[in-house]
């Protein structure tokens, strides 16, 4: 499938509306990065570390063709692009997952689980990716959390420009920008996308699972006048050893319910 003129001008007038938004909060990569929370995220780290500056958005160049799914990961925002040369890196990756780190590994399971195997050309064109931290400190393989807390307005914004359909959350602190909005999801909602998902095996044991599994992991938000699926997932890379049996045995199934809610209408 070839991408849509309408799709590439929707992605190009997204890029330059972040572009605006960074700019106006003082967030944008560069020399201009004056981040108004700079004093807060000092204070609640060690001193005299070295400050990775700006962590702009991936916008695929189909985001918005069909579908809008945006990936909130937990890059640090050292050594950041800007938001155009985020795109020309992250539409090179391979698409059968060979050399690519944990994350991307991760993000690429979860958008095939998403739009099944009939929507996967060309897949890294097709999403979007914010950083739910827009700096780091030093040499540290990951971002303290206080900074994840200070960010998170920055990456409600972003999310507010990019009006998805469905939101990917990888890990605890990627939930941030997501949770300045309370979910509104029925109570009975789980319950109804078991119904409408039926098993082989439906045992009382199975559905109770499977309510319990979409009741943990599938929220719903309102970003505008607009609402949205959140998919909560652990990240790629966690290190309490969370991510795999999630992508083997979850994944398949929320994944379905997503697409079947929100790709395939």
């Amino acid at each position: 499938m070839e991408t849509t003129a309408e799709g590439t001008v929707l992605s190009e007038e997204l890029k330059s509306a972040l572009h605006e938004y960074y700019e106006q909060q003082e967030i944008a990569v560069g020399s201009n990065f004056r981040c108004p929370h700079s004093d807060e995220c000092e204070r609640a780290v060690a001193p005299k570390l070295l400050m990775g500056r700006g962590s702009e958005a991936y916008v695929g160049s189909r985001y918005g063709d069909r579908f809008k799914i945006v990936v909130v990961g937990l890059d640090r925002g050292e050594g950041a692009v800007d938001v155009w040369g985020r795109s020309s890196e992250i539409e090179r990756l391979p698409t059968d997952g060979k050399g690519l780190n944990p994350q991307m590994k991760g993000t690429l399971a979860t958008l095939r689980a998403i739009l099944r195997e009939d929507e996967c050309e060309n897949i890294w064109t097709q999403f979007a990716m914010i950083n739910a931290a827009k700096c780091c400190y030093g040499n540290r393989r990951t971002v303290p959390d206080p900074l994840y807390c200070e960010c998170s307005v920055f990456g409600f914004g972003e999310l507010s420009l990019l009006s998805p359909q469905i939101i990917v959350t990888q890990g605890k602190n990627a939930k941030k920008p997501v949770e300045l909005r309370p979910s509104s999801i029925a109570d009975d909602w789980a319950k109804y996308m078991v119904e409408q998902h039926p098993s082989r095996d439906r045992t009382q044991e199975l559905v109770a699972s499977m309510e319990w599994m979409i009741d943990r992991h599938i929220h719903e938000i309102v970003l505008g006048e607009r609402k949205c699926l959140w998919l909560e997932t652990p990240h790629p890379a966690d290190r309490a050893g969370r991510w795999h049996p999630f992508a083997n045995v979850f994944l398949p199934i929320l994944g379905r319910i997503l697409h079947d809610e929100v790709i395939a209408p």
